[in-house]
């Protein structure tokens, strides 16, 4: 495994890349921490992830740990904000290919007047420096890949939104 480095959320305001995106979803703040809390979710709805193995028990909190499997690149991640049906952030810790030096993903959840919520996702990243050549192209893809799964999370809601309704 190769160390990242460990970050917290003012990462956000020095990372050279950023990748900043929002959506509004029909859900309440606690319908989507229910799918955050859920390995099985995000398998579903990244189409790049195809396991997440929690490694901290319940309730999660701030330190709970994590192993993604990203087409078959493991990430150990470690959770610095985890605030119930307001906000989640995680830096990676280690990854088994060097492809950035540090990582964090950040979750905000706003609840609107009328009813819905607005998710702001933000990815800051700084490339390793075997990546860092691509490091411009690598946050156009990371960039459009970021934004397809924000824009889809309305869809997987509902979803489970049907099972619940339905079972």
């Amino acid at each position: 495994m190769f160390l990242c480095k460990s970050v917290d959320l003012n990462f956000i305001k020095t990372a050279k890349y950023k990748s900043i995106n929002e959506v509004e979803v029909d859900a309440s703040p606690s319908q989507i921490f229910e799918f955050f809390e859920k390995g099985e979710s995000w398998v579903n709805w990244i189409p790049f992830i195809s396991k997440v193995e929690w490694t901290s028990p319940t309730p999660f909190k701030k330190g709970t740990t994590r192993t993604v499997t990203l087409n078959g690149i493991k990430v150990k991640e470690v959770f610095v904000e985890w605030n119930n049906n307001k906000r989640i952030s995680f830096y990676f810790s280690e990854t088994t290919i060097p492809f950035v030096k540090a990582l964090l993903e950040d979750y905000q959840i706003f609840p609107l007047t009328n009813g819905n919520v607005k998710i702001v996702h933000t990815v800051a990243f700084e490339p390793h420096v075997v990546t860092k050549l691509v490091g411009p192209i690598m946050h156009k893809q990371m960039g459009q890949t970021f934004k397809n799964a924000i824009l889809d999370l309305p869809k997987q809601l509902s979803k489970k939104t049907e099972r619940i309704k339905y079972e």
